[in-house]
């Protein structure tokens, strides 16, 4: 039987269509060194895209983004830029924003079978989306109507759109107690079981 570790083969010859390749650090190229087999390890590492691991943790330490948001933020396509032009004046609530995003949107792009960059639905009614549902402006059930209507209807925003379908909650708690003060007045729907 051949012993393969001591016999010199094909493995260790020279290949004559590859150049010799020299790898070094930025601080110690050798002067008068051709650039066409040279690499060097810092420029190779600046260009290089951030790999998803360091996204994570950069969404984890940044905006405090828990780990599995932040994992379904990085794969799904599109998503992660989303995400940070609606942060990128640090005043939307965090909670509701990733609850929208990775909730509701996710929902719309999956029923759609669309990815975010496909998706007509603007950054901006989305922001909006996110602004009146932190304000309690909108309800989660409301939500769930606004956005298959924002899809079907990029042109319009999120503000109009929910002004334009009356979907604004009552908050005034006066006119709340008017309304049920006059239902309580009338004792046929007072009455009424059912």
């Amino acid at each position: 039987m051949r012993d393969k570790e001591k016999l010199l083969d094909y493995r260790f010859m020279p290949e004559p269509n590859l150049p010799p390749l020299h790898v070094y650090s930025s601080g110690n190229v050798p002067p008068g060194t051709g650039a066409g087999s040279n690499v060097v390890l810092e420029t190779v590492q600046r260009r290089l895209p951030d790999l998803p691991g360091t996204i994570r943790d950069k969404l984890q330490h940044k905006y405090d983004v828990p780990l599995l948001s932040a994992t379904l933020l990085v794969t799904e396509e599109g998503l992660l830029d989303i995400f940070e032009s609606l942060m990128a004046d640090g005043s939307r609530d965090l909670k509701t924003l990733l609850n929208v995003l990775l909730n509701d949107y996710i929902g719309v792009l999956h029923e759609h079978d669309c990815t975010a960059a496909e998706c007509p639905i603007r950054v901006q009614s989305l922001g909006e989306v996110c602004d009146l549902l932190a304000s309690r402006d909108i309800s989660q059930s409301t939500l769930q109507k606004l956005l298959p209507l924002l899809f079907e209807h990029p042109e319009v925003g999120a503000v109009e759109m929910v002004d334009r379908e009356n979907w604004r909650q009552i908050r005034d708690r006066e006119l709340i107690e008017k309304v049920i003060n006059e239902v309580l007045s009338n004792p046929k729907v007072v009455s009424y079981l059912g």
